[in-house]
């Protein structure tokens, strides 16, 4: 298996020690925790958005959702939302969409690591294409990005009905 160069040259020049996975194409990290056969809450997954004007990138486990209202109370900002795929794009073009791995430092985007993180030993990534993942030492991870920790999620919601709907902001 060979990993996108710019993950490959990341991990190297940051000694980085990384198992990589390679399997079926996955798109969610539900889908990969699946694959993988981890539990959710050890599988990161990358969500972009924009406190007011500033694009970030916040790391969750794949059991939980980003609460962009706690996100605008933490971060202290205006205005929040999710970035378009376009702007994520613009920024992330040497990896495929969606399987963007929490390494900020090498799109020049700041990252924040959701606070049910914190515990971690390992995570699994994803590693820059649909068909792969890596593993990585939260040590390692903490140590190169220097990620701000912060709240950034919530359990997902259980409705007791099944009308009950979720509101549009509650998939996130």
């Amino acid at each position: 298996m060979s990993l996108p160069e710019v993950i490959e040259q990341y991990l190297r020049r940051h000694h980085i020690e990384a198992v990589e996975h390679e399997h079926r194409a996955t798109y969610t990290a539900h889908q990969l925790a699946d694959v993988e056969q981890i539990p959710e809450a050890q599988v990161a997954k990358v969500v972009f958005f924009f406190c007011d004007d500033q694009l970030m990138m916040g790391v969750l486990p794949a059991n939980r959702h980003l609460n962009l209202h706690q996100v605008k109370h933490v971060c202290g900002a205006d205005t929040v939302r999710l970035a378009t795929e376009r702007e994520i794009a613009r920024h992330c073009d040497t990896v495929e969409l969606g399987a963007v791995p929490p390494f900020g430092s090498i799109f020049g985007i700041p990252v924040i690591l959701d606070s049910a993180l914190e515990g971690a030993v390992e995570l699994e990534i994803p590693a820059g294409r649909h068909t792969e993942s890596i593993r990585v030492h939260m040590r390692d991870f903490m140590r190169e990005e220097s990620p701000r920790i912060m709240p950034l999620s919530r359990a997902p919601i259980r409705h007791r009905h099944p009308e009950e709907r979720p509101r549009p902001m509650d998939y996130f």
